[in-house]
């Protein structure tokens, strides 16, 4: 059985720190080479958002509801998701923490499809099961496939398992909420609002 994702107790003296540390895992993508800040106004308390939320500090989280990261293309969500999943694994892991967490599994949306489509029961147990399942670029895989003439819904049926066992899970996407209840459905759209904690990533694409 997988352990629920709980976030430990930090000490005032560390707040500073640890928000230091979750930007520099991501600074490569919203700084320029010379070092110019080129975070907006909103872009800083999206990141004051989901720092508070990956320590659980000075907001009243659900331990085990997660993120969905969504907005334009080019915004960094994928940095920031890999940023929260190296931060969880270097702060919670349960090589690092008694009682810590396995280390969160990262996916990339076609990887779910993929496992149904070659059965690899090993994947997708592990991402049934997992204390944190980080899902990125949701929206770019098949809806549904077809495996040994079965015609299965990879994404609906990972997330329907997880949340009936309350498992944590965090997502990167281009779609709104209403863009994913139009591609998976209304049941799913309802229950995935229950999951995660939305935040809304806008502006031009830092790609260049």
């Amino acid at each position: 059985m997988a352990h629920s994702f709980r976030r430990q107790n930090f000490h005032e003296s560390q707040f500073n720190h640890l928000k230091c540390r979750l930007i520099n895992f991501c600074e490569t993508h919203f700084f320029e080479s010379n070092g110019k800040v080129v975070l907006s106004k909103d872009e800083k308390e999206n990141l004051s958002k989901i720092f508070n939320w990956v320590i659980g500090y000075r907001i009243n989280v659900n331990l085990n509801k997660g993120l969905m990261i969504t907005g334009d293309y080019g915004t960094g969500k994928s940095v920031l998701m890999k940023a929260i999943v190296k931060f969880i694994d270097e702060y919670y892991s349960d090589k690092i923490v008694t009682n810590g967490i396995p280390s969160p599994l990262y996916v990339i949306s076609h990887d779910i499809s993929n496992a149904y489509i070659e059965q690899n029961i090993t994947l997708l147990n592990k991402m049934k099961t997992t204390s944190v399942l980080a899902i990125d670029d949701l929206g770019y895989e098949p809806k549904k496939v077809v495996s040994f003439g079965t015609e299965q819904h990879p994404f609906e049926e990972i997330m329907m398992y997880r949340y009936d066992r309350r498992r944590t899970i965090l997502i990167t996407t281009n779609l709104s909420l209403k863009q994913i209840g139009e591609l998976y459905g209304e049941h799913v759209k309802d229950r995935l609002k229950q999951m995660v904690y939305i935040i809304e990533f806008k502006g031009e694409s830092k790609r260049k």
